[in-house]
């Protein structure tokens, strides 16, 4: 208080009045002129620009501020704006811009970028500067990286596991497993199947996902939901024992979306799950679940997009989770986040551009951590070509460029309790589908299937066999083995001579044969842009291909009217919803038959008079007029004696489809088109099928029937040992 009114008297003039040297006190009126000379001779004093000072300062400081932002918070995006705008300032000095542009490309590396442009731009416009040098080195490194060695160290082993059953590489350390027998049940044992024991007893019609702990111990049982029973999760122990229910979805399905599409992953010490699931109302939730007593908690929730894949590191401290269409609306890239320690907001430590196949999304990017907690385990396509990586983190922020490890379409990558990392990894010609025919009495009973030895291999997407319409013919896609692309392919039925129709030297291909003409009609699509397709027509004598048109969505499966002038497809653009359209030659317009949720897949066909729409989901097979109204269900699986019907066909005045009966095996059955009771038709060629429609088709006088199955044992599993690199420095 006394300071302040001092400084009160001091502005005021009251102050006792101090002696000069002279003894003589100047008086106020002195003072002000003074102050008024002093004033104006200050403001006579030409005023440098700031700039001119400030510029260098300022920019030096914004660099020192984005590093901060890239270094210590690990918020990548605000750094490279920082960076950008620094680069763009032609004020600022040559050596800042520089390190400006080298924090930018390690910045587009570390979420997974190219860089090489950026590197290149250094050494061409800042040469004399220090960055310049260690933008050649950079440069080099990624040339040495397009064609890397195989680390050393690295032991590379295939698991023998085939004549187990079912199983994936989460279920095996390399030497022990729990997969699904012959049977039906659950196992534990080695992968010779001589020493196993009993560890759930599945029962018919109730057939859980699974996931085994990363010390063998516990295995999650996910249940999809029944009539007198939601969705649910339980655990139960490697040895048979100490069966838990943990978690149940309610009666509106909030947790698990009144499906069994979930996804789970252990902690290291057996103590929590993550499991990845729908939501009601279209959106996704990754939730932590407490062993214990099934205590459980949101960690993300995503309005749109999808979780692929979410890893708890070794110590449990981190989560690590991958997304594509995350919360900004964003589709272009599949993004990595880590979630550090309880409560903390998800940080972006990678991204990776979307890679799709077929109009299908691969989501890829994230594996695992590795087993001392350094590094995650990553897919990417850095060099045109897919390989696994190790993305090296400390303290949640990445500490370096990813370091390969092998090239190929690594999948399911776990690393194991001792450091192993356990994949799949399919051979590189697959001929992963096998097609069966069969004839179809007058009362609708099934003959017997008799297998159809088909060229080519066959990866991702089907053959989709079609008959011509006198039934003599089957038309089918294949890969071509020599030239690369896909040849459409037409073969004699009763003398087994093939030829091939027509070579699509790029693009993927779904054909289905006229259903009266002579010619055969392809959906065409590409990936590109968010998936983009043609419908073309293939004369079946001149193998002359005709454009009849050009969709800016991705489109399979086509299927034509009785007169052959509507064409029906699914169609859907990447990250959007999916739709049902019927495309009018007369006029070449579109018109919405139908809009599904990606989160509950559903499948259709018109009837042979385009009256009606017929739909297969996982709540039964229903059917509607095809201008619109009330679904009414034929079957439905809340009844309980049929489940998960698919792959429905119309003829006549019968629907065709295949579904699980109480047992859960596939059978075909076949229902008037005016409702009624199911009949029995006969036995599905395979104990498993696909997961989408096109895989049955029936000639058109509904007396011979083609099944495709999908080989999904033949894949390859392999350990990698001695895979990082060392920590010595």
């Amino acid at each position: 208080m006394k300071e302040s009114s001092n400084s009160t008297n001091l502005v005021e003039g009251n102050a006792p009045a101090r002696t000069t040297a002279s003894g003589l006190a100047p008086c106020g009126g002195v003072v002000v002129s003074i102050l008024y000379v002093l004033l104006t001779l200050v403001l006579l004093i030409p005023a440098r620009p700031a700039y001119s000072q400030t510029a260098p300062v300022a920019a030096g400081v914004r660099l020192e501020a984005g590093i901060e932002k890239e270094d210590v918070d690990g918020d990548l995006k605000s750094a490279m704006d920082i960076y950008q705008k620094i680069a763009a300032d032609a004020a600022a000095p040559r050596d800042v811009r520089a390190k400006a542009l080298l924090r930018l490309a390690g910045c587009d590396e570390k979420l997974g970028k190219q860089a090489r442009q950026i590197y290149e731009q250094i050494v061409h416009d800042y040469s004399d500067q220090p960055a310049a040098a260690q933008a050649r080195n950079r440069l080099a490194s990624l040339k040495k990286q397009e064609n890397p060695a195989t680390p050393t160290t690295m032991n590379v082993r295939k698991i023998e596991w085939a004549g187990l059953g079912e199983m994936s590489a989460c279920d095996t350390d390399g030497h022990r497993a729990v997969y699904r027998a012959a049977d039906g049940n659950l196992y534990f044992g080695d992968l010779a199947g001589q020493n196993k024991r009993l560890v759930f007893r599945v029962q018919p019609g109730d057939v859980p996902v699974w996931c085994v702990s990363r010390d063998l111990s516990m295995t999650a049982l996910g249940f999809a939901p029944k009539p007198n029973r939601p969705a649910m999760i339980a655990v139960i122990k490697t040895d048979g024992t100490g069966y838990r229910e943990l978690v149940q979805d309610d009666a509106l399905g909030t947790m698990f979306d009144g499906s069994e599409n979930f996804n789970f992953d252990w902690s290291w010490d057996t103590r929590h799950l993550l499991v990845e699931a729908y939501m009601p109302d279209g959106g996704v939730h990754l939730i932590i679940v407490d062993v214990a007593d099934g205590h459980h908690r949101d960690l993300v929730h995503l309005q749109g997009g999808d979780i692929g894949h979410a890893v708890f590191s070794p110590d449990g401290h981190n989560i690590a989770y991958e997304t594509w269409q995350n919360d900004t609306g964003s589709s272009d890239a599949i993004r990595i986040f880590v979630i550090l320690g309880e409560g903390a907001e998800p940080q972006q430590v990678y991204q990776s551009p979307v890679r799709v196949q077929g109009g299908a999304l691969e989501q890829k990017a994230l594996h695992d951590w590795t087993a001392d907690g350094r590094y995650l385990v990553i897919s990417d396509d850095h060099f045109g070509k897919s390989a696994a990586y190790l993305l090296p983190l400390k303290n949640g922020v990445v500490s370096g460029s990813p370091v390969f490890v092998r090239d190929g379409d690594v999948e399911d990558a776990h690393a194991t309790a001792s450091g192993a990392l356990v994949f799949k990894e399919g051979p590189a010609r697959l001929h992963a589908w096998s097609t069966f025919h069969a004839n179809l009495d007058r009362e609708g009973k099934l003959g017997v299937w008799q297998p159809l030895v088909i060229n080519g291999g066959n990866g991702m997407w089907p053959p989709l066999p079609s008959f011509s319409p006198d039934g003599a013919q089957i038309a089918y896609v294949s890969d071509d083995e020599e030239k690369g692309g896909a040849d459409l392919v037409l073969r004699n039925l009763t003398t087994g001579q093939e030829r091939v129709l027509y070579w699509f030297s790029n693009g993927q291909p779904h054909c289905h044969y006229a259903y009266d003409r002579p010619k055969v009609f392809c959906s065409v699509g590409w990936d590109d842009n968010g998936g983009r397709a043609d419908l073309d027509s293939v004369a079946t004598e001149s193998g002359a291909l005709e454009e009849l048109a050009s969709f800016s969505d991705y489109r399979w499966f086509p299927i034509p009217s009785k007169d052959d002038q509507r064409v029906y497809f699914p169609a859907q653009k990447m990250g959007q919803d999916g739709r049902f359209v019927r495309w009018d030659a007369s006029g070449g317009q579109d018109t919405l038959v139908d809009a599904n949720s990606n989160n509950l897949p559903a499948f259709y066909v018109p009837s042979p008079d385009e009256l009606s729409l017929i739909r297969t989901d996982s709540r039964g097979l229903a059917i509607r007029a095809i201008s619109g109204g009330d679904w009414k269900f034929l079957v439905s699986a809340a009844d309980g004696v049929l489940s998960d019907p698919h792959d429905a066909i119309a003829y006549d005045d019968w629907i065709l489809f295949d579904a699980k009966d109480s047992g859960g095996n596939v059978r075909l059955y076949r229902i008037p088109i005016s409702g009624g009771e199911p009949q029995f038709v006969g036995d599905f060629p395979a104990k498993s099928r696909p997961e989408w429609n096109g895989h049955l088709q029936v000639s058109r006088d509904a007396r011979q029937i083609v099944a495709e199955t999908k080989n999904e044992n033949k894949f390859n599993l392999w350990t990698l040992d001695n895979f990082e690199p060392s920590d010595k420095k």
